[in-house]
């Protein structure tokens, strides 16, 4: 009961307080005739400048999302907004190739697609809020034509491009998916297919054994494997427990359900054309796997299963070109003929493959090689890569730089540089952009072949090869710019950087 009078008792006063100081006059402001005797020089300061912007607009109303046109021609997505605070990211939007903003900064990720017959957006919705039970809504997903013509609605749990559909999850869980060609036509969603009840429940959620070659491969639900065709939505029992990919027309099979084998191939008309007598199938290149046989040994063979080579050590495959095959003579570094590779006498040592190019480490020098010439870069330890006549290298202190194949530096390795790569534009001029980042900043630098500064500035620089422009993400902007440095598109991030 004492708590309770002393409360009151403490409300009581408070309350007399506040009365009797509002009853009083407020202070007269202060006297502003005070004369420091300080002069300020406002004539030092660096006059405002309104960051530089050139784009324009659709619509002067709000854009929320892409609004299919034909009219557009192709469209790039650009960074609009920076997000800070419980999601620090960026929202994107579209803008066309001659900088008109057609979709307002509204998603979080735009991604092309372009392993397909034509390149489409992969596109992420937030809806934003939680759920009843606490959790943040999830992301939904769409898809859009790389010109805008057409766009799915933002109601997909997922989107999978394979090599001639479009796959749009509705349910990871229970597969039920929509399938898109490439111009945007619905052909089928497996939930209406015969076999839907067949497919192994979930197999989204781990993804499936892959595609190519206009066939999806997919496990069932008794155990076994089974192949889509892509555009039909056909389904064929292949009759193995395991199917693997499509490489050059053939595919590894194989009876055995614990991953083990034997693994033989089969055609595209799921012809067995090399019965299963093999362990740990590699993908065909060029005419030629990496394959083990029933005692460990390893062998390189031919589209007919016919054994092209023997090792009893590692068969290591870079790329189409180079082999390293351990066995008891030690190492031996083949060709894509399977042929020794042209290297100095005595070289004992890795080789790397880049492409159709070669090199290794020889003394204190890098060695480059096609198989028919051998250049020699000094001051190289490593070989980025290749393009035309111009080979991007690492050197000993982990910087990168820019040389010719006859040694002659175009940029020199400093630390000014790392991440440099050569860029051929559509218009066949040469240029060399480059990244550098440390846990403080970002820089970006595009250069010309002479080694002389484009531009340059805080941020990253990546070449769209497909728009034949520079993107610039920097610190205070984000735009697209030709070889020349010339924007064609610019717009400020200032108004959302943080206080």
């Amino acid at each position: 009961m004492k708590r309770y009078v002393c409360l009151t008792a403490a409300v009581a006063i408070t309350l007399a307080l506040s009365s009797s100081c509002a009853g009083e006059n407020a202070p007269a402001p202060a006297a502003t005739d005070w004369k420091s005797g300080v002069r300020t020089d406002w004539s030092q300061l660096t006059a405002y400048k309104a960051p530089e912007e050139i784009y324009s607009r659709l619509s002067a109303e709000r854009m929320p999302e892409l609004v299919p046109s034909g009219d557009y021609g192709p469209l790039l997505p650009y960074i609009g907004e920076r997000t800070y605070g419980y999601d620090d990211g960026n929202l994107f939007g579209f803008v066309t190739m001659d900088g008109k903003i057609v979709t307002d900064a509204a998603y979080p990720l735009i991604g092309l697609a372009d392993q397909g017959p034509k390149p489409v957006y992969r596109l992420i919705k937030s809806p934003g809020g939680d759920t009843e039970d606490g959790w943040r809504r999830a992301d939904t997903y769409g898809v859009c034509a790389y010109d805008g013509s057409w766009a799915t609605a933002y109601i997909y749990q997922g989107v999978l491009c394979l090599d001639e559909v479009i796959l749009l999850v509705r349910d990871r869980k229970t597969n039920d998916a929509d399938v898109l060609d490439y111009d945007g036509q619905h052909l089928y969603s497996l939930k209406d297919t015969a076999y839907f009840d067949r497919l192994l429940p979930g197999m989204f959620e781990e993804f499936f054994y892959g595609y190519g070659d206009g066939l999806l491969t997919v496990p069932l639900a008794d155990g076994a494997s089974g192949m889509i065709d892509e555009r039909s939505g056909a389904l064929v029992d292949t009759g193995f427990a395991q199917t693997g990919w499509f490489s050059e027309g053939l595919a590894p099979v194989s009876s055995g359900d614990d991953g083990t084998g034997p693994f033989g191939y089969i055609d595209r008309s799921f012809k067995v054309v090399i019965e299963p007598r093999f362990y740990e199938p590699q993908e065909f290149l060029d005419g030629k796997a990496v394959v083990r046989d029933k005692d460990g040994d390893y062998l390189i063979i031919d589209r007919t299963g016919a054994e092209l080579l023997r090792a009893k050590g590692p068969v290591t495959r870079y790329g189409a070109g180079v082999f390293l095959v351990a066995d008891g003579n030690g190492e031996r570094w083949l060709d894509g003929d399977l042929k020794a590779l042209a290297l100095r006498p005595g070289f004992s040592g890795e080789v790397h493959a880049l492409d159709s190019w070669y090199w290794y480490n020889d003394a204190e020098e890098t060695i480059l090689s096609d198989g028919r010439h051998e250049y020699a870069l000094p001051g190289a330890v490593r070989v980025i890569s290749v393009t035309g006549a111009f080979v991007e290298y690492r050197s000993s202190d982990n910087c990168d730089g820019v040389m010719t194949l006859d040694g002659t530096d175009i940029v020199k390795a400093d630390d000014r540089y790392t991440g440099i790569w050569t860029v051929e534009t559509k218009s066949g001029d040469i240029f060399f952009a480059t990244n550098r980042s440390d846990n403080y900043s970002r820089e970006y630098a595009l250069l010309d072949t002479e080694g002389r500064t484009v531009t340059k500035g805080r941020g990253s620089i990546w070449y769209d090869g497909r728009a034949g422009l520079f993107q610039i993400s920097a610190d205070d902007f984000f735009g697209y710019c030709d070889g020349t440095g010339r924007f064609v598109f610019r717009i400020s991030l200032m108004k959302w950087m943080p206080d």
